[in-house]
């Protein structure tokens, strides 16, 4: 089986957990509590926060995308009142510390009750998997449940992912969709293998004979566009060069 069909696969079981879970939250929250009928979300929802993060203040933007792609079309019945829909969401942070380490926190709380939503965490990455959470609980439009309290952090500091790109070569565009996918499952380690079978994956300015054996590799301004990528979704890249290899 493929690295990419295994992807794939992985992909669909997750999404048949998503769908079949009675949260409709993937992975499952440390503690859940949803009660209440559907809220609708306003279509000029927003979220609202006094951080200065950039990493937060770009996850703001793509949440916002995301639950605007949900909302199109839906609520927009302009004789519900406001105070019938949700039309912001407060968030909290306590650090804007965005040095991304194996012990950054990732936890965060939310809460909607009373027409009233928040999300408090520690970082600016602990923020961002409560938008993920919050996100996931919309559907057709409408927050599924009108209370909602969720306390939530990972279990595991490490929560990675392998690419074998000594041995395979994947294109750059697909390697963002990926860790697009891991932000959505709250993953938050990109393992690049970048050297296998005398194939090395990345660009070196100072030797540049490591690329004479492909014409396809990453070049240093793609791996830095992809380390800033990764990190603006709370994901590190670890590096991984073997050096016990000989080339004939």
């Amino acid at each position: 089986m493929s690295v990419l069909n295994s992807v794939v696969i992985l992909s669909l079981f997750s999404v048949f957990l998503f769908v079949n879970s009675n949260a409709s939250v993937w992975p499952l929250p440390t503690a859940i509590y949803l009660s209440g009928p559907p809220l609708p979300i306003s279509p000029v929802f927003t979220f609202k926060t006094s951080s200065t993060s950039g990493v937060l203040k770009r996850g703001i933007t793509r949440y916002l995308e995301i639950i605007r792609q949900q909302i199109v079309g839906e609520n927009v019945d302009h004789h519900l009142r406001a105070n019938q829909t949700l039309s912001e969401l407060v968030l909290s942070v306590r650090s804007d510390n965005e040095s991304l380490q194996v012990d950054t926190s990732y936890w965060y709380i939310l809460k909607v009750s009373n027409g009233k939503a928040s999300i408090e965490a520690k970082t600016p990455y602990g923020a961002l998997y409560g938008m993920e959470t919050f996100s996931q609980l919309i559907v057709d439009g409408n927050l599924i449940n009108s209370t909602v309290n969720i306390d939530d952090q990972p279990q595991y500091v490490h929560r990675g992912l392998m690419l074998d790109t000594g041995r395979r070569y994947f294109p750059f565009e697909l390697v963002k969709n990926i860790l697009d996918g891991m932000s959505f499952v709250k993953l938050n380690v990109l393992h690049l293998h970048i050297l296998d079978w005398c194939r090395f994956s990345v660009q070196s300015k100072l030797y540049p004979e490591l690329q004479e054996r492909t014409t396809q590799f990453y070049t240093q301004e793609q791996i830095k566009d992809l380390v800033s990528y990764a990190g603006d979704r709370g994901i590190r890249v670890i590096p991984e060069v073997e050096s016990a290899k000989v080339c004939n």
